[in-house]
């Protein structure tokens, strides 16, 4: 004959899932306000909670893209330089990556800006690609230093829908000469990946 103790719900103690006794006095429930300790009554030599420190990360980074979505956003010249670089090894990851075994692959981007003269650019000519017009330096005078689009290392490729890359550095120049008002200019500027 067997017999099988069998307690009744009101003697078991109460358990909670893991086999843990509740928290606060006599094993029942927190108040309330205690439970709200992180947000109302917190000690103040408490760490936020990660929670927290993540909602507002995520906040910041909403205002953020917000404030990029107005119309009168002006981008930094490091969130050009990121965006421009991005640009760049994307177009490097289509084309593969790699032209040989071990060699990198370089990868141009177009920079198209409007400018007025003086552009404050000093171009040159450079003997081993003697059929480009280079960017060789920024002057802070002029309205490329302005714009902030165009950097050192870049080449003039169009002058107001012309093609000037390939062309005699003197013949390309002569269209910048040539060119009156706003010039639309298209300069490539070369990554390597």
């Amino acid at each position: 004959m067997s017999f099988a103790c069998v307690e009744s719900a009101a003697a078991m103690p109460e358990r909670r899932k893991g086999g843990r006794k509740p928290e606060g006095p006599g094993g029942g429930a927190k108040k309330p306000e205690e439970a709200a300790g992180s947000v109302a009554g917190q000690e103040p030599d408490e760490k936020p909670d990660w929670k927290d420190a993540a909602y507002q990360r995520q906040l910041d980074r909403i205002n953020a893209r917000k404030r990029k979505q107005s119309p009168d956003y002006k981008e930094s010249a490091y969130e050009r330089k990121v965006r421009l670089r991005k640009m760049a090894m994307w177009n490097a990851a289509q084309r593969k990556g790699v032209n040989e075994v071990g060699a990198r692959d370089s990868t141009t981007i177009d920079i198209k800006v409007k400018l007025v003269k003086p552009f404050g650019i000093e171009f040159e000519e450079r003997e081993e690609d003697p059929n480009r017009v280079w960017v060789g330096r920024i002057m802070e005078e002029g309205s490329a230093f302005k714009n902030g689009e165009v950097e050192t290392g870049d080449f003039l490729t169009t002058v107001n829908g012309q093609d000037v890359e390939g062309k005699p550095y003197d013949e390309a120049l002569q269209y910048l000469v040539d060119a009156e008002g706003e010039i639309d200019l298209i300069f490539k500027r070369i990554y390597v990946a």
